[in-house]
């Protein structure tokens, strides 16, 4: 992405940009699935996307590599840009339906994942 989309608008780094959105999109579905599962290999498969996959798809390292070689005022553009979209993404995947699950229970799923997830993120 970063290949064919960054050299087209050179202040927006657009193809980290898309990289992040959909990393944002891919965690908050996976993330949402946790509540569904009623397994444990389930979750951890789920839990090991997030990290994984969405990890890997989004590095921060990238982003701030992005912020630091962009001029002051685009910066402060593609970060705000950036963190507005990715966190209503996320809540209109996760906050909307999790909202109307009517057996959504964090306790029990934060137990089937072992306690630690928690505080991970």
């Amino acid at each position: 992405l970063n290949l064919n989309l960054n050299y087209r608008f050179p202040r927006f780094p657009l193809g980290t940009f898309a990289a992040n959105i959909i990393g944002c999109m891919l965690f908050s579905i996976f993330f949402l699935l946790q509540f569904h599962t009623t397994s444990t290999v389930g979750c951890q498969l789920l839990v090991g996307l997030c990290d994984g996959l969405c990890g890997s798809l989004t590095t921060i390292s990238s982003f701030i590599n992005e912020l630091n070689t962009l001029k002051r005022h685009h910066a402060y553009i593609y970060l705000i840009v950036s963190v507005v979209v990715a966190l209503v993404i996320f809540i209109l995947i996760i906050g909307i339906p999790v909202n109307n699950i009517p057996r959504f229970n964090l306790t029990n799923t934060l137990t089937v994942l072992g306690g630690s997830w928690h505080s991970m993120y």
